[in-house]
């Protein structure tokens, strides 16, 4: 049987030096929220399809961290996905259970420093050529 892609509830901007949470919930055929059995394991593999915005799963399987890159790049619509794979007591498995975000966008932060950048207005007026030595021979 196919497994129906469902959708794990991220939509934000993420600021360059930020850093959000990814949570998995379920749903059941009707899409309507679910849980696991009590005492299910659950894996979770969490991917991001862009290198600038990382995703690192955390041990309960069901949220991961989401951060920018080191150094930061600015990203517009990194999408993490993640393959849940749920054993029951029972020793049953349900999944892999395919997921995918909602685009995220890396943003520059707020002014924390400043450069300057020297650009003349108008050329530079031509450099003459030096004097000629009081004792050189014209010709």
């Amino acid at each position: 049987m196919k497994q129906k892609v469902k959708t794990v509830g991220l939509d934000f901007t993420l600021l360059d030096s930020g850093k959000a949470l990814a949570t998995i919930s379920f749903v059941d055929a009707a899409g309507l929220p679910t849980t696991s059995q009590a005492g299910a394991s659950i894996a979770t593999v969490w991917n991001s399809n862009n290198s600038g915005v990382v995703v690192v799963g955390r041990a309960d399987g069901l949220n991961a961290d989401v951060s920018p890159a080191t150094p930061p790049v600015l990203v517009s619509g990194a999408v993490i996905t993640a393959g849940t794979t749920i054993t029951n007591p029972d020793g049953t498995i349900i999944g892999p259970l395919p997921a995918s975000g909602n685009p995220i966008d890396v943003v520059a932060g707020g002014p924390a420093g400043m450069s300057i950048a020297e650009t003349p207005e108008s050329p530079a007026p031509p450099v003459p050529p030096p004097p000629a030595p009081p004792n050189a021979q014209r010709r």
